[in-house]
């Protein structure tokens, strides 16, 4: 069983695209699962050093608007989508799915930062992620 999890950096570019299509290709092509994972939201809100100057107490942690992270999750998607409908070993892990609502994605709850930086999960971050990314783990029962 071998998995290759790509991330597509959210730079749309045409050359980064077709070397993304022939490296998907390339490895489906060896009959292995290819795993395409949609960038968590970003933002210099989401940033836990913010809240914890403001208040190191009580953290504040910041968010960024959904409809906001939907224009550059749409790029991503259609492009990955694109890839697992000509593909059938190629699947789509999207984190933002546990990560925010239909209003925003916050950089966290309470006192636990989701963020390590403007985009970079903590471990409280990547575990209310974890959910999408339990498949990848699953045994392959067809041995791929």
């Amino acid at each position: 069983l071998l998995l290759n999890i790509c991330s597509f950096v959210s730079s749309v570019e045409a050359t980064s695209i077709l070397t993304l299509r022939e490296v998907v290709k390339r490895i489906s092509s060896r009959s292995k699962r290819v795993w395409l994972v949609i960038d968590v939201p970003k933002g210099k809100s989401l940033d836990p050093l913010v809240a914890y100057d403001k208040n190191p107490e009580k953290p504040q942690f910041g968010f960024v608007l959904y409809s906001e992270y939907q224009k550059q999750r749409k790029k991503q998607l259609s492009l990955f989508q694109s890839l697992m409908h000509s593909l059938s070993n190629v699947h789509i892990i999207d984190p933002s799915i546990n990560l925010c609502n239909d209003a925003i994605c916050p950089g966290g709850i309470g006192n636990h930062p989701w963020y390590r930086d403007e985009n970079h999960l903590t471990n409280a971050g990547a575990k209310v992620a974890r959910m999408q990314f339990l498949p990848v783990f699953k045994e392959d029962i067809s041995g791929k």
